[in-house]
């Protein structure tokens, strides 16, 4: 998420702390934001919702943890 951080306007508000040293492995192209937090929906289970200002606040899915 610091790489996306560093290349676009884009600013990841994580809501959950277990969250923070979760390692993300991937491809991902840094101006694809929907791309990412697809992935990390389906490989994470972590729910994604944008919010005004360009950030995108992330949770663990209901019922994975």
């Amino acid at each position: 998420m610091a790489e996306f951080d560093r290349y676009t306007n884009t600013r990841f508000v994580l809501v959950d702390d277990s969250l923070r040293d979760l390692r993300v492995a991937g491809d991902f192209s840094t101006g694809d934001i929907d791309d990412f937090v697809d992935s990390l929906r389906r490989n994470y289970q972590i729910a994604a919702v944008r919010a005004p200002g360009g950030r995108i606040v992330l949770r663990p899915q209901a019922g994975s943890t």
